[in-house]
């Protein structure tokens, strides 16, 4: 818990002296599952690669963001993630959510709900798939949700990697704003994405 809070914080001096004194960098802390994702959640790189080269495993599915790489995403740090993915941190993976079990999307589904299109093409270039980003009983399509979040340079993206433009979404979990759509052109066009369309 120590380690955790501790790169969280960004605190790199006390990570490296708890290092130093033998620390499994591994261990099961509590809010962010390891001290890896703590650090990644707040876009503390220096401490992730600290943590990375003490031997911390980037693919380990624990707490809130269930992957360090899901924590990078999330915290919009374009240094961390490339950091993480040096280390092997795997781009397809997903884990239930820590509070309600569900199946949570992999970190490209993420980078694309953040509109972070830098993200989004690095994860492409690493092998993220646009077919295995989500689970389709709780979320739409890739393509559809990039759509429905409007943000061109993301959608093109997908689309230049061979995301299905036809792909429809037989989802029926709930999406931003309680609305599921049908297809990408269906979510534009109901969030006025003309620009998209």
């Amino acid at each position: 818990m120590l380690l955790e809070t501790a790169a969280a914080a960004g605190r790199l001096g006390l990570v490296e002296l708890l290092i130093a004194h033998n620390i499994d960098v591994n261990t099961t802390g509590s809010h962010y599952g390891t001290a890896l994702p703590a650090a990644c959640r707040f876009g503390r790189t220096n401490v992730a690669e600290a943590l990375s080269k003490a031997g911390a495993d980037p693919n380990l599915i624990q707490g809130e963001y269930c992957t360090a790489l899901r924590a990078a995403v999330v915290s919009g740090s374009l240094p961390t993630v490339l950091l993480l993915l040096e280390f092997q941190a795997d781009t397809k993976l997903t884990g239930p959510c820590w509070r309600a079990g569900d199946l949570q999307p992999t970190a490209l589904y993420l980078a694309v709900r953040e509109k972070r299109a830098d993200i989004v093409s690095v994860l492409l270039d690493a092998g993220a798939s646009v077919e295995d980003a989500h689970n389709e009983d709780y979320l739409p399509k890739i393509l559809v949700s990039a759509c429905d979040w409007g943000e061109c340079s993301v959608v093109r993206r997908l689309i230049d990697t061979g995301a299905n433009l036809r792909s429809s979404s037989s989802c029926t979990g709930r999406h931003r704003n309680h609305i599921t759509h049908t297809s990408a052109i269906h979510a534009a066009i109901s969030f006025g994405h003309h620009d998209v369309v």
